[in-house]
């Protein structure tokens, strides 16, 4: 155990890993909020955190935390080809991975726009997720 920790702290400085990570999480941040902006839902997704553990906020029309949109988000990513329930950074996502998941972005929030007017419960195609941690089913 120990050889493999001096041999993961060696391959992190050689490879700039941290700085890495920061950067990446920086433009997935900056790229996911502004193609919020370009389809005015700023108020509705919402990126926050640091850049090296992002995370994204889902709100309804009434500007209320939406599991159903949180919902609607990751099923759209995931038809778009983006596994993407959390946002879990890694030294091997690189400018290919960036670009992917930006382009899913942008098609799953024009969904997730259209929902925004039309109803979340017209787009949504299973239940809602749920917390994991929680009083009652």
């Amino acid at each position: 155990g120990l050889a493999a920790f001096i041999k993961t702290v060696e391959f992190y400085k050689k490879n700039n890993v941290i700085e890495h990570i920061w950067d990446y999480g920086k433009k997935l941040m900056k790229g996911m909020t502004q193609i919020a902006k370009d389809l005015e839902i700023q108020d509705y997704f919402k990126m926050m955190g640091i850049s090296c553990s992002p995370n994204y906020l889902t709100y309804d029309k009434s500007g209320n935390n939406s599991l159903a949109f949180r919902t609607l988000f990751s099923q759209e990513m995931i038809r778009n080809g983006v596994l993407i329930p959390w946002i879990s950074l890694s030294y091997s996502h690189g400018e290919k991975e960036l670009k992917i998941t930006l382009e899913a972005t942008r098609k799953s929030l024009e969904i997730y726009k259209k929902a925004l007017n039309e109803g979340v419960e017209k787009y949504l195609e299973g239940d809602t997720i749920k917390p994991v941690f929680r009083k009652y089913n």
